[in-house]
């Protein structure tokens, strides 16, 4: 913070006060503001490089975190080392360094310490490094549904939630987050209540942890088994009223907005409750004037994405083929 005050004699003169320092205990005293003072507070304006997605200068609150910056920066590119993020400090004294283990707070966010603050003039540097990624799946109401990356052999369930953009709010049932792990015998499922970990009470287990091939599921809060659950490729993901007994796929698909550009119409999929899949190729009927199956209650429409050749449902069919299980009440 500057102040710029009149010089009686002529002129101005510039006070430059610490203010980050006295709202984290270094500085103790207040300066004295007199008639006619300009008070200036220049941004606080760190630096992020390395393996992010926009590395360059960002503009933070005072006060924020070394996550946030990372996070202003676009977010850390898949290949970054997470455990040594290292922050540079200018000092009277030469820079100081202060190396940061991100992955603690990932992978751990009960056992980290706690995160240290970001002031002006900071650099953060996100090195890369050998990372052994491998693939597990976020779905239901999250901002962004789909394949996410797990690092080495494991990963918290805030982690691969974050790598999805975290439960819609309003939307989302937080409450009840399902992990689904495939093995050789059939699934084990696990329920965790995120939403009590966020409003800052004590879990009631561990935070479970993501391995690669599993599947976590976000539900809906408004009236589960009622009407069509719509997910995947289209404008506008949720629950659908039945408002015909003759309403189809296609209907249903309009009153979600539409597909988008990305889909892969052919591979659409209607999951009836008691577990049958129903394929659906909205590109024939759309091409051909042919009619869509008609939509019960309880029935979940995947709309399919196009993973370069395959699509999301294919490849979570191929590790995951009893999928269907999550989207039951």
């Amino acid at each position: 913070m500057k102040i710029v005050r009149a010089d009686p004699a002529g002129g101005e003169k510039a006070i430059v006060f610490d203010l980050d320092g006295y709202q984290h205990g270094r500085v103790t005293e207040l300066p004295e503001l007199r008639d006619g003072d300009l008070v200036t507070i220049e941004p606080n304006r760190i630096t992020v490089v390395g393996a992010v997605t926009k590395p360059g200068p960002v503009d933070l609150p005072l006060g924020a975190s070394v996550v946030d910056a990372v996070s202003a920066a676009g977010g850390p590119l898949d290949n970054a080392d997470l455990s040594r993020v290292v922050i540079t400090r200018p000092g009277p004294d030469g820079p100081a360094r202060e190396v940061v283990n991100l992955e603690q707070y990932l992978y751990q966010p009960q056992q980290a310490p706690p995160l240290p603050p970001v002031r002006a003039g900071d650099v953060v540097a996100v090195e890369a490094g050998t990372v052994d990624t491998k693939l597990a799946y976020v779905l239901g109401a999250v901002q962004k549904p789909g394949v996410v990356t797990i690092p080495a052999q494991e990963a918290s369930l805030m982690y691969a939630l974050a790598q999805a953009g975290g439960p819609i709010p309003q939307v989302g049932d937080a409450t009840q987050v399902r992990i689904l792990h495939p093995g050789p015998q059939g699934a084990e499922s696990t329920v965790f209540d995120l939403q009590s970990l966020t409003a800052g009470n004590a879990p009631a287990g561990p935070i479970p942890v993501i391995r690669p091939g599993d599947v976590v599921w976000v539900g809906l809060l408004d009236q589960p088994g009622k009407g069509v659950l719509v997910l995947g490729a289209v404008t506008r993901q949720g629950r659908y009223p039945i408002t015909s007994p003759a309403q189809t796929v296609m209907d249903t698909l309009g009153l979600a907005g539409g597909i988008l550009a990305n889909t892969k119409a052919s591979k659409t999929r209607l999951i009836r409750a008691d577990g049958v899949t129903v394929p659906v190729d909205l590109a024939a009927a759309v091409n051909q004037g042919g009619l869509t199956p008609v939509v019960k209650d309880g029935d979940v429409l995947v709309v399919a994405a196009d993973r370069g050749g395959r699509s999301l449902w294919d490849s979570l069919l191929s590790v995951f083929p009893f999928v269907s299980l999550l989207f039951r009440p």
